[in-house]
């Protein structure tokens, strides 16, 4: 559990200001998988570590969001669509990937995915930047931060 009660986990946890906490079992997690090139093996295995990394950690109530096949360059892609409509009408609270690179694969993009987490209060975690998973979230924006470095 990323929480020994839900109590404290709700309390810790605060969508717009910290008059309005969700309870934990209300906070829905998407868990996001993408490959540029059509791969079912990929697919499978980034989704059994996420959906073991969500099981682990408390993160709960997840929801699966699949791009097989689907270049990072944009986020027009059909599950990444979905997940932005779902994250716009408030309905995700956490947003997990394996790597970053796996939401965007450019500045454009990133910055328009860093504006819509930011402006809906989304928290992201990237699994292969964690070295303490409580942290994930600012794991996510050093990995957004070593790809741009490489895109430069």
């Amino acid at each position: 559990m990323l929480y020994d009660t839900k109590e404290k986990a709700a309390e810790l946890y605060y969508h717009g200001s910290p008059k309005q906490v969700i309870p934990l079992e209300n906070r829905k997690t998407a868990i996001y998988c993408r490959t540029a090139i059509e791969d079912d093996g990929e697919i499978e295995y980034q989704m059994d570590r996420l959906s073991e990394f969500a099981e682990d950690y408390g993160y709960i109530n997840t929801s699966y969001y699949i791009d097989n096949g689907k270049n990072g360059r944009t986020l027009n892609r059909p599950a990444m669509s979905r997940l932005i409509e779902d994250i716009r009408n408030g309905d995700i609270q956490y947003v997990l990937v394996t790597r970053a690179d796996r939401i965007a694969r450019d500045l454009g993009t990133i910055n328009k995915w860093t504006m819509l987490v930011e402006e809906n209060g989304v928290k992201c975690v990237s699994l292969d930047s964690l070295s303490n998973p409580e942290r994930g979230e600012f794991a996510f924006w050093s990995d957004i931060m070593l790809l741009l470095d490489t895109l430069s």
